[in-house]
């Protein structure tokens, strides 16, 4: 099966809002629980 192009999983991560749920490195410093390398997003 072919990937999905990068801008329609970008499309759908803004029209979605599931970009507000990614956690970045600073994130998780200040709460260790939060997965910073955000690996459910990329299933």
């Amino acid at each position: 099966m072919k990937e999905p192009a990068a801008n329609t999983v970008l499309l759908d991560y803004i029209s979605s809002e599931k970009w507000q749920d990614v956690v970045d490195f600073d994130d998780h410093l200040d709460d260790i629980t939060k997965d910073w390398l955000n690996v459910e997003h990329f299933k």
